[in-house]
């Protein structure tokens, strides 16, 4: 959902630039926590965190609550993915709002009373609707059932060096944004003395990682060889030397590997 009110839809919502801000608080949360769910709030500070969050919450979460209301690009972005994961998706818009853009119109949603008011019934309506939105979650994502389409998208198999990516990419968005105010205070700067103290390590790591891989590609290309020289029944002088020599490659390989793995 939109947090902030868009510039040029002020007019719109009364020039309340926390409009759906509000609505986040006095609808959504008291309807999500309603149907029995806790909600996650989609409130977070620096680009990469936002995005972070953002996709594992959409991945992680039972149901989604989606507000098409404004129009919001990073709203249609996020839905997509949703879509692309087969999960449900539970749609709102307010009386504002004419429609449901797209094909997305053929799906069933609530509209709520953009007039905040603090009145129950939209709580009691919404909350339905939400509960109605995920009674069969096997069925997963409606549009695909719809449309008749077979979900084929899997999350991928993350390796070490990308979780490692990921890691330096969270704390270096904390180091940016704490870095970005003004007499930080001394227990903060602490933090962020550690938090940098954590990059260094898991740089190191990375680092190790990256000279493992490296190492046990070319212990495996040892291993054809040899395997394929011992296969071998009759193997003539200069066979059995290089035999010789590949074994003592690859005692010297593990002994590399323990080196990079003690190392600190």
């Amino acid at each position: 959902m939109p947090i902030t009110t868009p510039e040029h839809l002020l007019d719109k919502y009364n020039n309340d630039s926390n409009h759906f801000l509000k609505v986040l608080e006095e609808i959504f949360i008291p309807s999500v926590t309603s149907a029995g769910f806790n909600p996650i709030i989609p409130l977070s500070k620096g680009a990469e965190l936002i995005q972070v969050e953002i996709i594992k919450n959409l991945f992680i979460s039972d149901i989604v609550l989606c507000d098409i209301s404004a129009f919001n690009p990073n709203v249609f972005f996020e839905l997509g993915v949703r879509t692309a994961l087969n999960k449900p998706v539970c749609y709102v818009k307010d009386n504002l709002t004419k429609a449901i853009p797209f094909d997305n119109s053929v799906i069933n949603h609530h509209t709520y009373n953009a007039n905040i008011a603090n009145d129950k019934s939209e709580i009691i309506k919404l909350s339905e609707h939400i509960n109605n939105s995920i009674k069969n979650p096997s069925d997963g994502n409606v549009l695909w059932k719809y449309f008749g389409i077979p979900a084929i998208t899997h999350p991928i198999e993350v390796n070490i060096t990308e979780k490692i990516d990921l890691l330096i990419t969270e704390f270096t968005s904390i180091n940016n944004h704490i870095s970005s105010y003004e007499g930080v205070h001394l227990s903060i700067q602490e933090f962020l003395n550690d938090v940098n103290k954590k990059l260094g390590k898991i740089l190191e790591l990375k680092d190790k990682n990256e000279k493992l891989k490296k190492v046990n590609n070319q212990e495996n290309r040892l291993k054809i060889k040899i395997d394929t020289l011992k296969n071998n029944n009759e193997l003539s002088p200069e066979q059995l030397l290089n035999l010789g020599e590949l074994l003592k490659l690859t005692a010297e390989i593990q002994k590399l590997k323990l080196e990079i793995i003690l190392n600190e």
